[in-house]
This record gives C-alpha cells, sequence and structure tokens, in this order.
C-alpha cells in the first residue's frame, strides 16, 4: 500500500453542535458524510480516528429482498455490471466501486493532521482510474506540535472524554444501471477510534499505556434516484444491498490504529 500524507492547515478548536447530518444520498451525488467518534471512559482521550473503505478487491454483501428475507457473501469486485455504473454520462458505463475518490475533510473541529493510504482497487470513472483510497486517518494536533516526518504528537494529542466533534468525509457515489432492480444500498466503512489514557493533573498521554480501540460503523445510505432512473416494473419494490469491509481489512486497520505513535 502506498501511505500519502496529506496535511492542511488548520482553523481554531471549535466543539461542534450537535447537529446530525444527512446520511442519505442520491446516485451519482458528491457530497459529505460526518463521523462522530468519542470516548466515554473517564480518564480517556481519544487521539486518532480510522475509517477503512469497502472499495474491494473484496467486499462483504448483504443483500436484502422485499420480504426482509438476508443473505451475506464476500464478493470480488467489480461489483456486476447489471447493479451500478461510475459513468457520469449515459452511453457509457463502467464497473466501479460502492464508493470512490473518498478524502477527508474538516469543520468546526478542524483540529486534525489527515492522513490517507492509497491502494489498487477495481477501475472506475471514465478515465479508468485504478488507484483509490482504502483508509482514511484523522489524528488529534494542535498547531505547531505535531511533528511530521515522526507522525508524533507533541503536546495535547488528544480530545478529551465526551467531548462531541464532528469528522466529515467527502466522497462520489456510483449510479444504479437502469435495468437493475437496485433500489438502495447501504454503505458501511469501518470507524475505529483510538482512546488513550490521560493523566488527570498533567492532561497529557501516559506513557507506554495500552490503547483502548473503539469500533463502530460509518453508514451512508445510497437511493435511486426514482424521478431519472425508475425501477423497471418487474422490479417490484426493489432490492436493498448493504455493502462493507471484510473482517481482515477491518483487522488490518485495528492493527495500524493500535500501533501509531500518539
Amino acid at each position: 500500500m502506498t501511505k500519502n500524507m496529506k496535511l492542511i492547515s488548520l482553523l481554531p478548536f471549535l466543539m461542534a453542535s450537535n447537529v446530525q447530518a444527512a446520511s442519505n444520498f442520491l446516485e451519482g451525488s458528491r457530497d459529505v458524510v460526518s463521523l462522530h467518534p468519542s470516548c466515554r471512559t473517564e480518564n480517556t482521550g481519544m487521539t486518532v480516528v480510522g475509517l477503512v473503505l469497502p472499495n474491494g478487491s473484496e467486499v462483504k454483501v448483504t443483500s436484502e429482498d422485499s420480504e426482509g428475507n438476508e443473505s451475506t457473501v464476500n464478493m470480488q469486485l467489480p461489483l456486476p455490471g447489471v447493479l451500478m455504473t461510475t459513468s457520469r454520462r449515459s452511453d457509457e458505463t463502467f464497473n466501479g466501486n460502492p464508493i470512490m475518490s473518498a478524502g477527508p475533510s474538516f469543520n468546526q473541529a478542524g483540529m486534525f493532521g489527515m492522513d490517507t493510504i492509497t491502494a489498487p482497487v477495481p477501475a472506475f470513472g471514465s478515465k479508468n482510474t485504478e488507484e483509490d483510497v482504502r483508509m482514511l486517518f484523522w489524528k488529534v494536533k494542535a498547531s505547531n506540535v505535531f511533528d511530521a516526518a515522526s507522525n508524533t504528537l507533541t503536546e495535547l494529542p488528544y480530545i478529551p472524554v465526551n467531548g462531541f466533534i464532528i469528522l466529515e468525509m467527502g466522497f462520489a457515489s456510483p449510479k444504479f444501471t437502469p435495468s437493475s432492480c437496485l433500489l438502495s444500498m447501504n454503505v458501511r466503512g469501518a470507524q475505529v477510534a483510538r482512546c488513550d489514557q490521560v493523566d488527570p493533573e498533567t492532561k497529557m498521554i501516559v506513557a507506554d499505556s495500552t490503547p483502548d480501540i473503539r469500533q463502530k460503523n460509518m453508514r451512508l445510505i445510497i437511493e435511486r434516484d426514482l424521478e431519472n432512473n425508475p425501477l423497471p416494473a418487474e422490479c417490484g419494490e426493489g432490492l436493498s444491498v448493504t455493502v462493507e469491509p471484510t473482517d481482515a481489512e477491518v483487522d488490518e486497520l485495528i492493527a495500524k490504529m493500535n500501533a501509531m505513535t500518539p
């Protein structure tokens, strides 16, 4: 995998408001989805947030029919062309990924150094791109105390317990093939927060303490544009599909989070 460091200029630290952003998007959209990580144990603080995306080459796919029956399999990407296309033109078809061109952005909690890890993925888009972001990381830092060369935080390297923040990830979604019965796609990413032990007096991370890894799902729902891309008559109520990273990819992310220097 190739690791690309993407550092941004910082805004002053502001705690975000309790407003939840939308998580439902139309096919073919370019938008952002919000993450809400936190640590909830006394004397811990969040230092890193990571996310692994379901963009191949293997993903976990759960399908649900109109009667609520589910089946789950690991599937190789690209997904069948009968389900989706990443083309922005009506006369082109490309097999693609459930989520593409993802990258960390920031909002009120603009106190993060941001990294991405890229890897080969099934080709997508009109330029037939064959590499995309596989993992994203937001790393807590304060101005002038984050050393990019050693990837080390030196001061205020945590968000206090119960601190409410919002992180944003930009992405592009595919379009559903008109002949398919796909009504919606629930895209889940494995979101992992690292919580380190913090000395209540010095407010610094306790040296050699064991990090606490918290995992939950990032969720976004891509919906069919029924006005411009109606379901075929034979599809009835349509098909819903959930796409997730494989268990092995989640384990890889957790291992990276454990090994990071806080």
